[in-house]
């Protein structure tokens, strides 16, 4: 499995070309990008960002080493796929189009997308059939891309358990839509051993990090220490799970992602991932229920 960093764990003020250097000197593999609305920091893409641009972000991440593994958003928590709204709707699958685009343009072999859609309006059902007919509907543009879809498990109470994630997949049904799966996303209320044994071969993308409350001092605590949760519980227990989990798609991979923070952490982010690096993938014939 490669290691990549997404590139919102770094400062908004640094450069790509900075950015691209520091994440290869930590040893990284790759970098995720994010789009984002303009002007959102040094490193973002909008859905402005020129062919030109595009060419220029790639040849610096590879003069530094990097590859672009995968393109992720902010912009679906204001455009969610599931919303009630039929225009809301549309430009979420705008920004999946873009997504696509940008993809193609860097190199990289996949996006990331954010189902969702609940609010008081919009009950978990109602979001559920919008989110799989505007997939469903971009299912034939994603096929031609050969882009990997990933839908990622966030706290917005889409995803409650891998059963609703493996049912959304299987019903659209689709080679190049999978799940990204977030291990951290789902360490706080449930196992995410779990959720790989029953996702199996659905999973295209990883993302992990080290799950830390928010109390400044047990986090400073914790990096004095040397206490890196992936390392104890659930990040054991996951890394065994996709040790055996099966690939038909190529090497996957595993992005970090976790609030901006200085160089240093950029590194100690690095270290988390203790392990990783060992994970193979085989092919077994696939995980379907």
């Amino acid at each position: 499995m490669k290691k990549a960093i997404n590139a919102w764990s770094v400062p908004a003020g640094i450069s790509f070309e900075t950015m691209f250097l520091q994440i290869a000197a930590a040893g990284f593999d790759g970098v995720e990008l994010n789009l984002d609305a303009d002007d959102s920091s040094s490193h973002s893409l909008t859905m402005d960002t020129s062919a030109a641009q595009l060419a220029r972000i790639r040849e610096l991440a590879e003069a530094s080493g990097l590859r672009i593994c995968s393109v992720s958003t902010s912009l679906y928590g204001s455009n969610p796929l599931g919303a009630r709204d039929p225009a809301v709707r549309e430009r979420g699958k705008r920004i999946v189009r873009r997504q696509l685009e940008l993809a193609s343009a860097l190199g990289a072999d996949g996006i990331l997308v954010v189902p969702g859609g609940l609010d008081q309006d919009t009950t978990l059902l109602q979001a559920r059939e919008n989110a799989f007919a505007a997939l469903s509907s971009l299912s034939s543009d994603i096929t031609a891309s050969k882009i990997l879809v990933g839908l990622e498990n966030v706290w917005n109470g889409f995803f409650m358990s891998p059963f609703d994630m493996a049912s959304l997949l299987d019903a659209l049904d689709c080679p190049y839509i999978g799940a990204y799966f977030d291990v951290g996303n789902v360490a706080v209320h449930s196992e995410p051993d779990h959720w790989i044994e029953i996702l199996g071969n659905r999973i295209v993308k990883v993302h992990i990090k080290d799950f830390l409350p928010r109390d400044l001092l047990r986090l400073v605590r914790q990096l004095a220490g040397g206490q890196h949760p992936l390392g104890q519980g659930h990040g054991v227990s996951a890394r065994s799970r996709l040790r055996w989990l099966s690939d038909s798609r190529g090497q996957r991979h595993a992005p970090l992602s976790y609030p901006s923070v200085p160089d240093h952490l950029i590194r100690y982010g690095y270290s988390i991932t203790g392990g990783v690096e060992n994970i193979k993938f085989f092919r077994s014939g696939g995980n379907k229920m």
